[in-house]
């Protein structure tokens, strides 16, 4: 049998720590980190960072996989400190999805890499147990994934999916112990004791003794638990005229919501019954009390009901999962987040039209929201609000400061590589404003008017567009009246 799990080396240390600094390595609790364990200073690292290089980085994550092996090999000779883990703080957060109030917690720098490393090494068994209908936290599986799937799921004839049923698990991470992981992962690969110690050590530094919210390795295992609920669910069978036939055809899930989708209601709602009682016995999740059901009209029924003269009457039943509402015929974006994408679009609008073009962080908020635009049939919001053309201007806005903060990264460096250039450039625009041997120098006031108060600066003009276009990216749609009125 093939083995189900990596043993424990340098190799999978080092790609560990790699992993964990991903996209971090400016933070600077990662690079005190480095200086401590890996023998780098920070201006090395910001120079190799600088110049896209990596041999300084490869030479520090070295340096700390010696220390990881170090510290898991005392472990498991016995010492239950030997990890040297910071204590768990948790920290109310608000989403900005749902406006729940969450208990985020920070980890420590070394708490994320063992997650890495404990990630790594059961990569084999989450490969052979998560199923393909798991998504979110999984590469390839998130939001638009599992709409595909779940369109793909209501329109193929073979599978007569008539209903769906929402069920959502009640506090799903506080309500999954370590323990209970622990006993699963034992009967899967019962020899990886390497992995047992480390998760035995997040067990007892865990609020509760249950999985992390913002934890990188609880999002992992959590989809290995789930993935036996719905193996569960799906091998539910009852005869029917001698037949034997599936009470749930299929089972899509992301994260902890779980939509149960099958021929009939009653054979639904009798499958979310018995899967809520197997949850509660074997692994401790119940469900909780509300839940949503969902019939689905056929292909004839939603194009007539399109037809209906006011759009509360062209509204068609829909599974809402994943931040979409999935039906037979067409998909659309869940009412909540298209609210806020709606917003997030018409003042962009407004601050280019009043400047030209829009501030980096609307940018950012703009282009996180474009995939529900894009992967939904929005066409009629999409003109309404000129969704396109304020895309393009929020790309470009973000390639400007995206390569501004990598050009003024790269000046520092380079000014820090020459000490002349360097004080040079610092000492200001009236040249040296270093005395040998003493204090700076402070720059002169400014000149008062003659009223006694400082003449004020200068105003900068309000920023016009990147380019493409004369006064920017945006072009304000206004009526023409040689159109009647009707926008251009």
């Amino acid at each position: 049998m093939k083995q189900r799990y990596k043993d424990l080396d340098h190799d999978l240390c080092v790609l560990a720590v790699i992993n964990a600094f991903e996209d971090k390595w400016d933070r600077q609790d990662v690079q005190g980190v480095v200086n401590k364990y890996g023998g780098i200073t920070r201006g090395e690292l910001m120079r190799d960072v600088a110049r896209g290089h990596f041999n300084v980085k490869m030479e520090a994550a070295h340096n700390i996989a010696y220390e990881l092996e170090q510290r898991v090999l005392d472990l498991m000779d016995g010492d239950p400190d030997a990890l040297d883990l910071e204590p768990v703080y948790v920290r109310q957060r608000r989403d900005g999805m749902t406006g729940k109030v969450r208990d985020i917690a920070d980890l420590c720098i070394f708490h994320q890499i063992f997650g890495h490393l404990v990630r790594l090494g059961l990569d084999p068994l989450f490969q052979a147990r998560l199923l393909p209908q798991q998504h979110a936290s999984i590469p390839d599986h998130g939001p638009v994934a599992l709409k595909q799937q779940v369109e793909r799921y209501m329109r193929a004839t073979s599978l007569h999916i008539n209903a769906a049923l929402k069920k959502d698990i009640h506090h799903a991470y506080q309500s999954t112990q370590y323990s209970v992981v622990i006993r699963l992962l034992q009967k899967e690969i019962p020899s990886a004791r390497w992995i047992f110690a480390i998760l035995e050590a997040f067990a007892r530094i865990a609020p509760g003794g249950h999985l992390i919210i913002g934890g990188y390795i609880d999002a992992w295992l959590f989809n290995f638990v789930m993935s036996y609920a719905l193996r569960y669910v799906l091998g539910l069978r009852k005869t029917r005229r001698g037949k034997s036939v599936p009470l749930v055809a299929r089972a899509p899930s992301y994260m902890d919501d779980v939509g149960l989708m099958g021929r009939r209601v009653a054979d639904i709602k009798s499958a979310a019954r018995k899967m809520g009682k197997w949850m509660e016995a074997n692994l401790g999740v119940t469900w909780k009390d509300d839940s949503v059901l969902t019939e689905f009209l056929t292909v004839r029924e939603e194009r007539q009901r399109k037809k209906a003269p006011t759009p509360a009457g062209r509204g068609c039943p829909g599974l809402d999962l994943g931040g979409y509402v999935m039906h037979r015929t067409y998909t659309t974006i869940r009412p909540r987040i298209y609210i806020r994408a709606r917003r997030s679009y018409m003042r962009g609008a407004r601050s280019a039209e009043a400047t030209g073009t829009v501030n980096v962080q609307r940018a950012r908020r703009m282009n996180s929201y474009y995939g529900y635009y894009k992967h939904t049939a929005s066409a009629g919001a999409k003109r309404k609000y000129n969704v396109e053309h304020l895309q393009k201007l929020a790309g470009h806005v973000v390639a400007y400061h995206d390569r501004e903060k990598a050009r003024q990264q790269k000046r520092r460096v380079n000014l820090q590589n020459d000490p002349d250039l360097y004080h040079e450039r610092t000492a200001g625009p009236r040249g040296d404003r270093q005395p040998p041997g003493g204090r700076p120098v402070r720059p002169p006031a400014r000149q008062r008017a003659p009223g006694g108060r400082p003449q004020p600066r200068p105003r900068r003009a309000p920023q016009q567009g990147l380019g493409m276009r004369r006064g920017g990216l945006y072009r304000p749609r206004r009526p023409g009246p040689d159109r009647g009125g009707r926008h251009r």
